[in-house]
C-alpha cells in the first residue's frame, strides 16, 4: 500500500469530517433501533448539515449539528426549531473549510458563541509504525462478550452502567460488517475497549478508553496499533480521529502516525 500522506485540500477536510459524522451517526442509528429507542433518537438533514437529536438523553455530545456551512445559513431557524421541539441543547460543530464570516454571524445572532476546540486528525494506514505492547493483546469482540464490552465501556468511561448503548446496540454492532469493537486484555483481564468504522475505504477511529486502575501501560498504544492492522487490511486508503488539541489522545495519534487535519470549532448556546 501505498503510504504517502495525500495533501490536505477543502474536499479531503470535508471527507475526513464526513467520517467524524458518520460515526456518531452509526452509534445512534443503533440506538434508535433498541426496542422502544430509549433515547429518543431522531435524525435529520438540513442541506449537508446532520443534525442528531435525543428526546429523552440531555447529553450535549448525542444533539449535535455535523457539516453546517454557509449553505446551510438558510436552515439554521428550522435546526434551532427541531432541538427546541425536544427541549434540548445542543452544539454545532463548525469546521474550518465551511466557515465563512456570514455563518457565524448567523450563529451569534442567534445566541451562540464559540465554546471550545476539537482537532480532526489523518493519516495514511502505516503498520510499520505498529509494535506490540508487552503484555497486552487487542481482540475484536465476540457475540458472546458483548456485555462484557458494556461493562468495560462504561466502567472506562466512568459513567452510569444502565445507559441504553451499553448492550443492545453493541449486539447490532458487533455485527456489522462496517464496524471493529475491541476490547484490551491484559492476560485474562478485560482493561479497555475501542471501535472503528470503515466507510468506501475511510477508517474512523472512534472512542477508546482504557479502564482507570489500567492507564498508563500501554493500552491506548495497542488499541490505536490493532486498528491499524486492521484499517490496512480492510483495504482503507485514509484513517480519521478526533481529539482535543494537545492531549494524550493527540500525542498518542501523533506517534501512530496522524497528522493534524484541522481545528474545529465547537458553538453552544450560553445557557448549553
Amino acid at each position: 500500500m501505498n503510504h504517502n500522506l495525500p495533501l490536505l485540500t477543502a474536499e479531503l477536510a470535508d471527507l475526513i469530517e464526513k467520517s467524524d459524522c458518520d460515526v456518531m451517526r452509526g452509534r445512534m442509528e443503533y440506538i434508535g433501533k433498541q426496542q422502544g429507542n430509549p433515547y429518543g433518537v431522531e435524525i435529520k438533514t438540513f442541506g449537508r448539515a446532520v443534525a442528531m437529536l435525543a428526546h429523552h438523553f440531555p447529553v450535549i455530545d448525542f444533539n449535535r449539528v455535523y457539516g453546517i456551512g454557509a449553505e446551510e445559513i438558510q436552515h439554521v431557524d428550522d435546526i434551532c426549531a427541531f432541538f427546541a421541539s425536544a427541549n434540548r441543547n445542543f452544539m454545532i460543530d463548525v469546521p474550518p473549510q465551511r466557515t465563512t464570516p456570514e455563518l457565524l454571524q448567523a450563529l451569534t445572532a442567534r445566541g451562540f458563541r464559540q465554546s471550545g476546540f476539537h482537532t480532526a486528525m489523518y493519516g495514511v494506514p502505516d503498520v510499520s509504525k505498529v509494535r506490540p505492547v508487552e503484555g497486552l493483546e487487542v481482540r475484536r469482540v465476540q457475540p458472546h462478550e458483548v456485555e462484557l464490552y458494556g461493562r468495560i465501556f462504561t466502567r472506562s468511561l466512568e459513567i452510569p452502567d444502565d445507559i441504553p448503548e451499553r448492550t443492545e446496540s453493541n449486539f447490532l454492532l458487533v455485527e456489522d460488517p462496517e464496524w471493529h469493537l475491541y476490547l484490551c486484555w491484559q492476560g485474562d483481564t478485560a482493561i479497555g475497549f475501542t471501535m472503528m468504522q470503515i466507510v468506501d475505504g475511510v477508517a474512523g477511529f472512534a472512542l477508546a478508553a482504557t479502564l482507570p486502575e489500567y492507564r498508563n501501560r500501554g493500552a491506548q498504544t495497542a488499541m490505536l496499533h490493532q486498528r491499524m492492522l486492521d484499517a490496512e487490511a480492510a483495504g482503507a486508503h485514509l484513517i480519521v480521529a478526533q481529539c482535543d488539541f494537545a492531549s494524550g489522545s493527540h500525542r498518542n495519534l501523533q506517534r501512530a502516525g496522524f497528522h493534524v487535519a484541522y481545528t474545529k470549532a465547537v458553538w453552544k448556546r450560553e445557557e448549553a
